[in-house]
């Protein structure tokens, strides 16, 4: 997609104040505030009409946006939306949904503009939330592993969309370690494979918390060794003693993990491989 063509193919554009602080002095863009939340203005999104871009501020803002690719390698646009819907509605429409309620009545924000979040809310919330979510946007614009992408909304249901339950919240409370993970495997070639690559780690990170480990360096070593060692290198009994031991020893999974050497771990892999090998063929 040509960077001159994103402003003119969509209707309003999406920044993370967080993220960004050299704004061309051209550019307009209006804090998204929820209600209630305006002492927080700081923290929220900010929303650049593209619609009255002057053609001085079209040029301006991609060569910015040119020049931040350029240098870093990311875009300092967060997502660019597509829709008919006026400032107003798509401001109040976009505030509303910046806080969302779980199913045991956690208010919480929801970066749904951050495009690292993004892609996992189309895997994490079911068709009727995302409905909600997109709501007249028709049209959704992301930048991830290093291309663009576009999502559509899938159609809405009728009545409205059901708060986020206890799964939910939880696989949303684990998207920066499934980022952390993501980040050093090679880059996703579509939105499918990256699914299921979030799908797979956010299980590796589920069975680590079970284990009770709270640390998110615990976690990610976790999930480092199933992707370097084996899927279920903890069910075997060199792991399963080491793991028994963490409590008695009061150190973390990760400070113990960093004690394995790589000849144990292959050995680990090659007798879980061969085991699963025998079971396949016993059950034929």
């Amino acid at each position: 997609m040509l960077l001159h063509r994103l402003p003119t193919e969509h209707s309003f554009a999406l920044l993370d104040q967080l993220s960004v602080d050299d704004l061309p002095a051209e550019i307009h863009a209006d804090p998204v505030i929820p209600r209630g939340l305006e002492n927080a203005s700081h923290l929220m999104p900010l929303m650049i009409d593209l619609r009255a871009l002057a053609e001085v501020q079209h040029s301006a803002l991609v060569d910015w946006l040119e020049a931040s690719l350029q240098r870093c390698g990311e875009s300092p646009i967060a997502c660019w939306l597509k829709t008919q819907a006026s400032p107003t509605r798509i401001r109040s429409h976009l505030a509303a949904r910046l806080v969302v309620r779980s199913g045991n009545g956690e208010r919480c924000l929801l970066r749904y503009y951050d495009p690292k979040v993004f892609a996992h809310l189309r895997w994490i919330l079911n068709a009727a939330q995302l409905g909600e979510l997109f709501g007249p946007v028709s049209g959704w614009t992301y930048w991830l592993d290093g291309g663009w992408r576009l999502a559509s909304p899938a159609p809405r249901a009728a009545g409205r969309a059901p708060a986020i339950d206890a799964q939910q919240g939880e696989q949303l409370r684990r998207v920066a370690a499934i980022n952390a993970l993501l980040a050093e495997l090679p880059a996703s070639p579509d939105a499918d494979a990256f699914e299921r690559s979030a799908r797979r780690l956010s299980g590796y990170i589920a069975r680590a918390q079970r284990y009770g480990w709270r640390d998110e360096r615990d976690w990610l070593s976790f999930g480092r060794l199933c992707l370097a060692c084996h899927p279920d290198f903890d069910a075997h009994p060199e792991i399963r003693r080491l793991i028994e031991r963490l409590a008695d020893d009061e150190i973390g999974f990760a400070d113990a993990a960093a004690l394995l050497e790589a000849a144990s771990l292959k050995e680990i892999a090659d007798e879980l491989n061969a085991a699963s090998t025998n079971h396949m063929s016993t059950g034929r």
